[in-house]
């Protein structure tokens, strides 16, 4: 009578063990976006009776999302396409691996995620990236700053590490239009084969506009990331073994010149 109840208690915490498994396979693996973006302004020249100032003229957002199976006979995903403002959701998945791209309400709000829903996901190459172009008019005598948060993270709880390479990166451009233009930059990257991160830097960008017109001033902010599969053993095997073959080849043709 006990190994009768014990069969179904065992049985029980193995469904919950394997439960909890596939709950943290679920969580998001790798991320990169930014946040919390504010625009400021400084007049150069306080005593020429002209006041400092900017505008917002325009926000555009390109996206792109690309699913490549190493197995040629699955077809791959492919998303290509930009937008106007915000909130706006691009997510797409090949089988079990996902990828969303976030464009929030307000510029430089931005986030991609890449998540798998099972602990061996499919053996495919995830690639997403946005580049967000903000453009702006900038007073003369006026001194343009932008201030923000970049943040990357790679989360690999429960699943092999050994399956997937996370790779993700974060600039921030500002630069303006005619003589005399300079750029301001900020480049965040994070390549950190199967190890765990979680990152958040601070950013500051700085244009100045010393002449006596309104300029147009360009702010680019472009978030990117790769989840690429590592080959399989027997790749590794099958490798070998060609590069094994090539070598006796040679070492034959050799013979045969020296005969």
């Amino acid at each position: 009578m006990k190994s009768s109840t014990c069969l179904p208690a065992a049985l029980l915490g193995i469904s919950l063990l394997l439960a909890g498994a596939g709950a943290q396979a679920a969580s998001d693996v790798l991320t990169a976006g930014s946040s919390n973006l504010r625009f400021g302004v400084l007049d150069l020249t306080p005593s020429d009776g002209h006041a400092a100032g900017f505008s917002v003229n325009t926000v555009r957002t390109e996206l792109a999302m690309d699913f490549s199976p190493r197995d040629w006979s699955i077809p791959g995903v492919s998303e290509r396409y930009s937008v106007d403002g915000g909130p706006h959701v691009l997510a797409r998945n090949l089988q079990d691996a996902y990828a969303d791209i976030t464009i929030g309400a307000a510029p430089g709000n931005t986030e991609i995620r890449y998540r798998s829903e099972t602990p061996y996901p499919l053996d495919v190459y995830v690639t997403a990236s946005y580049q967000q172009s903000i453009a702006l008019t900038l007073k003369a005598h006026s001194l343009l700053t932008v201030n923000g948060t970049a943040h990357q993270s790679f989360a690999n709880p429960s699943y092999a590490p050994e399956r997937t390479i996370p790779y993700s990166q974060f600039s921030a451009t500002l630069g303006g239009a005619g003589p005399g233009s300079s750029q301001s930059k900020f480049y965040m990257l994070l390549d950190k084969p199967w190890q765990e991160f979680a990152r958040a830097q601070d950013f500051q960008l700085v244009y100045a506009n010393s002449s006596d017109r309104d300029i147009t001033v360009n702010l680019n902010l472009a978030g990117s990331i790769f989840a690429n599969p590592v080959p399989e053993p027997s790749t590794y095997a099958m490798l070998g073994a060609g590069l094994a073959l090539l070598g006796l080849t040679a070492r034959r043709r050799q013979r045969r010149h020296a005969a």
